[in-house]
């Protein structure tokens, strides 16, 4: 699986993502890997901090599925903030030019 979008940064600081996944998940912000959870494994929790500007970044998760139970979920934590998974609010498409 891979999903493509823009994530739009609220604000300016590091924020931690946590990429929990069964099997191998990675997660790229502006084509940078920021979270590699690869393997096989059950679910399990990989995490990695980066700065990151206020406006839109580039986002991909990518997820490859083994055998078994499956899952995914792509969580942050913004400055000063709790972790949480990453609202709707705040991750889009970009809307095709016609």
């Amino acid at each position: 699986m891979r999903w493509n979008g823009i994530t739009g940064i609220p604000s300016d600081g590091n924020y931690r993502f946590f990429l929990e996944s069964d099997d191998g998940s990675w997660l790229f912000i502006d084509a940078k890997r920021i979270v590699d959870n690869g393997g096989l494994h059950p679910m399990q929790e990989a995490e990695d901090r980066c700065d990151l500007k206020a406006g839109d970044h580039e986002i991909k998760v990518e997820l490859f599925q083994g055998t078994g139970e499956y899952g995914c979920r792509l969580l942050w934590m913004p400055p000063n903030g709790e972790e949480q998974i990453v609202p709707s609010t705040v991750l889009f498409h970009r809307r095709s030019q016609e």
